[in-house]
């Protein structure tokens, strides 16, 4: 990995322990606060950020994806651990998730199917 994957990756490691520490200070529990420290702040976050700020394409597209994958499977987790509301969310949260994956997939497909000019 080169400096600056490296850098996001400390950052998010930062981010989620500080949010962690605080979280805990201020009484934060649930499975809400959970799926953000466990889910969205080292995964999604700093993978979501590498691509949105990767200019060249030198991020491989797999590392998203897995991402993505990982996200889905463990907020659908987290819906059958809860009820009402909060299931209702995290199943949202997952469909979400998921046709993200796939529209990423499909427009990879037709990148690669469109001829160079």
């Amino acid at each position: 990995m080169d400096s600056r994957e490296n850098a996001v990756l400390a950052v998010a490691l930062s981010v989620f322990c500080c949010a962690f520490l605080l979280g805990r200070a201020i009484g934060l529990d649930g499975p809400f606060f959970a799926f953000v420290m466990l889910l969205v702040i080292p995964i999604l976050g700093s993978q979501l950020y590498l691509a949105a700020t990767d200019a060249d394409g030198s991020l491989p597209a797999g590392w998203i994806r897995a991402a993505m994958l990982v996200s889905v499977v463990l907020s659908g987790l987290y819906a059958t651990l809860t009820t009402g509301f909060e299931q209702l969310a995290f199943q949202t949260a997952s469909a979400v998730l998921l046709l993200g994956l796939l529209s990423d997939e499909f427009r990879s497909r037709d990148r690669k199917r469109k001829p160079v000019r």
